[in-house]
């Protein structure tokens, strides 16, 4: 019979694929559990998604069944002190803030719907500088890219966000504000462990971030969306109590990130401590302590936990497919329907029969950041069995691992000395032993392998006082651990993992052409063009923007040419030296011009560049968003997100067909400018220069000339009335644009030289008074 000194603490685990809920002793060891599956809804190729009510079923579910077998081994309820939360991250939820229910499926954190978005993000001016402030790079993983996803693409949510009644949460506080009740108590919050996955929140503050939520607000304005308040990972009351079922008013008093849960349920609390978590997909946290490290290699800067309100941090490595991918063995290719019989099948050759499998059914995750890359096996023969398609694939994270940990190692200037493993594919021994011979390090492996759930019970329990200290805790979870010692020799693990690696560079890119034969050219252009040269971006109708330059050179070319004749033919021997420069300077300008643009069709048709990767030849000696020639920045094929045109370049290239526009409306408005404007500019100036060369003519030359290049860049869509076309940015990079050649080039040039001309003229009237004297 239970003793009335016990005490015990809840844990919710919610996962990717199930939820669970178990009940730990003050020892840490779980004395109930019950689990239950739920469903996963694949919409499309590379979706991924959850009913979020099925979701919350399933947590009281698991919550009435282990109470049932915790009361029946002899204990009472009210023992339980308090119940602690640990949650998959990013999988992102959007609810009505009135009535409580949600408004599309959660998009889970394996879904890479978003890939084309992630690109279009990275391609902003300032995207770099995000994963210094929140310590996440764009990508399909955090749930910032869901959010906008659903924004953009479904009604109702865009309804609620204009009605002002969109909430948003990831996974944590999507149950918390349903396990309190909904809207009748509207317990909103989250803690800096989910948070932080957002890539909403400041990592150094632990605050909401203005500089990411602007940047983010190009299109939908996030400050409209209702978002939970961030409370620390240990509460006794911020996250309420449970309101309905068999333990309705129990408080709820702790809440991690199943990844953070992990390392404090290995007791990951020192600085140097590292876990790694083999379940759905693999995640490798190393504790930095009390300041985040922004890594240079790949990695995530992420909070471990934050107690007492000073925050922990760690470094942490992701990777997509894990568990997920024996699961692929079991239901898609039949193997078994065991997990543990997938290992055994692996264990059945000696060793993979040169197979590699690159388990990329989400893309790469850390440190490769690959969101095209797909799931590809290398060395298939006729010697490949099922036995080293298993082994190949439990390898594919051991791989993964080893270049995470490499990642570490640079990223913190040292090398870990043991790393300790939990999860379901821990269970496995080759696993295990392989992981251990290529990262050349103790592998640790406890005998109770709940360590995420006990990381959730450990944050209710310190807000609870059921610990106080963390050498408390020394003790928990110690008892009959297993190491793996490495025994393969470093050149063989070397070998295999070049391999890995090689594969690696061989996945970029296969849904390329598919999404061309779709229609989608820009998605189709920017996927093919990511998998040659990391972090560039491609441009949307690139035949249709080449064929502009062409025509554009054409007329160029015909001022250049009017220029020289009308320099030779209409300028009278009396002309003064400033009309003759100016004359001489227009002409350069227009040569430098064809040189530019020349360049830059070379490029597109040539090297593979586009105008938005800012590989013309203009971009190696003229700064970006600077002319200082008069001519236009996205004619010298300037950097895209940081030239006066990068916004402006953005909704250019998402102006396509999923907006309505077409390539015939865009070639035809583009002829019209070069055939109509561009030969009313020569016309004007040509005729003029018969009649007059001073410089008052040059000024309206140049200003015609400013006003042709504006009309240029601008027409197509203005006239197009692309929805993304915002006028305020039109508006202000032409302006910007005139005043900047007209302020900073034309009237200084005009002051320079009429001075000039004064003061020569003022010299020779002179000179002429002296030679005048001398003669008389």
């Amino acid at each position: 019979m239970a003793q009335s000194e016990e005490v015990f603490v809840g844990s919710i685990d919610q996962g990717t694929t199930s939820s669970r809920f178990l009940i730990f002793d003050k020892q840490g060891e779980p004395v109930a559990v019950h689990q239950e599956e739920f469903r996963q809804i694949y919409p499309n190729p590379g979706w991924h998604e959850h009913d979020p009510n099925e979701i919350v079923t399933s947590v009281e579910n698991c919550i009435e069944a282990a109470l049932k077998i915790f009361e029946k081994d002899g204990h009472k309820k009210e023992s339980i002190k308090a119940v602690g939360i640990t949650n998959q991250r990013e999988t992102t939820v959007c609810w009505d803030i009135k009535s409580g229910e949600p408004l599309y499926n959660a998009i889970v954190w394996t879904d890479t719907r978003t890939a084309a978005l992630a690109r279009e993000l990275k391609a902003r001016k300032g995207s770099d500088k995000l994963q210094d402030i929140c310590g996440l790079p764009i990508s399909t993983y955090p749930s910032v890219t869901k959010l906008l996803w659903l924004l953009r693409n479904e009604d109702k949510v865009r309804k609620a966000y204009e009605a002002g009644n969109l909430a948003f949460g990831t996974i944590d506080a999507w149950l918390i504000y349903k396990l309190n009740g909904g809207p009748k108590n509207n317990v909103f919050v989250s803690d800096p462990t989910n948070a932080s996955r957002t890539m909403f929140m400041d990592i150094h503050s632990l605050k909401y971030s203005d500089k990411t939520i602007d940047f983010f607000s190009y299109e939908f304005d996030l400050r409209k969306v209702h978002m939970p308040e961030i409370v620390r990972s240990a509460d006794e009351k911020a996250f309420g109590k449970l309101t309905s079922g068999v333990l309705t008013g129990f408080p709820i008093t702790g809440c991690l990130g199943d990844q953070s849960a992990a390392l404090v349920g290995q007791k990951g609390f020192e600085p140097g401590h590292a876990k790694n978590t083999y379940g759905t997909g693999c995640f490798l946290l190393y504790n930095v302590d009390t300041k985040p490290v922004i890594s240079t290699h790949g990695l995530l800067a992420t909070v471990a936990y934050n107690f007492d309100g000073k925050p922990v941090y760690a470094l942490e490595g992701s990777i997509a497919v894990a568990g997920s991918g024996v699961k692929f063995l079991m239901n898609n290719l039949g193997f078994s329907s065991q997990s543990h019989k997938i290992s055994e099948l692996a264990e059945t050759v000696s060793d993979n029969g040169g197979l590699v499998f690159v388990t990329a059914f989400s893309g790469l995750f850390a440190p490769y950041w690959i969101d095209d890359a797909q799931g590809t096996m290398f060395g298939l023969s006729h010697h490949t069995e099922r036995g080293h398609i298993a082994r190949a694939t439990l390898e594919a994270v051991c791989y993964q691992t080893k270049a995470i940990l490499d990642a570490m190692e640079k990223d913190s200037g040292h090398k870990l000395s043991e790393l300790r493993v939990d999860g379901g594919m821990s269970n496995s021994e080759l696993c295990m032993q392989t992981q251990a011979d290529l990262v050349s390090i103790p592998i640790v492996r406890p005998k109770m392998r709940e360590t995420t759930a006990l990381g959730a019970a450990i944050a209710a329990g310190f807000a609870s006082g059921v610990w106080k200290t963390f050498d408390e805790l020394k003790e928990v979870n110690t008892a009959g651990q297993t190491t793996f010692q490495p025994k393969m020799n470093a050149k063989d693990s070397a070998k295999m993992f070049k391999k890995w690696e090689r594969a690696v560079s061989m996945c970029k890119g296969w849904v390329a052409e598919e999404e061309k034969e779709e229609g989608d050219e820009q998605a189709a252009k920017g996927l093919g063009e990511e998998s040659k040269k990391e972090g560039q971006v491609a441009a949307s109708f690139p035949q249709i923007i080449s064929l502009t330059t062409v025509l554009s050179l054409a007329s160029t070319l015909a001022i250049l040419l009017l220029g020289c004749l009308s320099s030779l033919r209409f300028l009278p021997a009396s002309s003064s030296f400033k009309t003759r420069f100016l004359f001489i300077w227009h002409a350069t300008d227009a040569l430098i011009h064809f040189i530019l643009e020349g360049s830059y069709l070379y490029n597109c048709l040539f090297s593979s560049a586009t105008l938005l990767e800012g590989k013309a030849l203009g971009s190696e000696f003229l700064p970006a968003g600077v002319s200082f020639l008069g001519d236009h920045t996205r004619l010298y094929g300037a950097e895209y997100g940081t030239s006066p045109f990068s916004v402006l370049w953005r909704e250019y290239a998402r102006a396509d067909k999923r907006w309505g526009g077409s390539d015939l409306t865009v070639i035809s408005l583009e002829l019209l400018t070069v055939f109509v404007a561009g030969p009313m500019a020569v016309w004007i100036c040509h005729g003029l220069a018969k009649k007059r060369a001073d410089t008052s003519f040059w000024m309206i030359v140049l200003a015609t000339g400013e006003l042709y290049g504006g009309w240029m860049t601008f027409a197509p869509e203005w006239l197009s009335g692309s929805p993304n076309l915002n006028t305020d940015v039109w508006m202000y990079t032409w302006v910007y644009l005139f005043f900047f050649n007209t302020i900073w080039v034309w009237i200084p040039l005009w002051v320079l030289y009429d001075a000039y001309g004064t003061i020569t003229g003022a010299l020779t009237q002179k000179s002429r008074a002296e030679g005048s004297k001398k003669a008389r």
